[in-house]
């Protein structure tokens, strides 16, 4: 009995031992590689971050021009003008990055996207986010605006 759990105990001494070498033996990353890949995780989450705020701000875009075509009384004002004219485009399909984003100053960004519709239809939007800092009794908020364009629309 006391030769069978030694015997038992010894065994698993030595798995023990083996797999504290194994665990040892890897590789740790280097300090650039570390970097790249917190780099690579900010890219994709501001990508996420962008898309998300671009379809937001797009469909809400796209609610009021259809909002104000059934209800002429419904006016709204807006520095876009009319992106979709004669257009029957109502929902965003899918927002695609067409290279990185541009940064014109230090509270504007320009993104260019391949926007798809549910109608099949496909554009190429413009958007420039204007980022900038409000501090309300203390708390300091980031506000997020978004304007859209598209090719035939920017004066060259």
């Amino acid at each position: 009995m006391r030769l069978s759990i030694s015997l038992i105990l010894l065994l698993l001494f030595v798995s023990c031992a083996k797999e504290s070498k194994s665990v040892n033996n890897m590789e740790e990353p280097t300090s650039d590689e570390i970097l790249d890949s917190k780099k690579e995780d900010t890219f994709y989450s501001l990508k996420e971050s962008y898309s998300s705020l671009i379809t937001e701000k797009l469909q809400d875009y796209l609610d009021t021009q259809s909002l104000t075509k059934k209800h002429p009384e419904f006016k709204t004002t807006n520095k876009t003008g009319d992106l979709f004219e004669g257009s029957t485009v109502t929902k965003i399909k899918s927002i695609e990055f067409i290279g990185q984003p541009e940064k014109i100053s230090d509270s504007i960004l320009k993104l260019i996207t391949k926007t798809s519709f549910a109608n099949m239809q496909t554009d190429t939007i413009i958007s420039y986010i204007t980022n900038s800092s409000i501090v309300i009794d203390g708390i300091r908020f980031k506000t997020s605006k978004v304007t859209f364009s598209t090719y035939n629309t920017i004066d060259n």
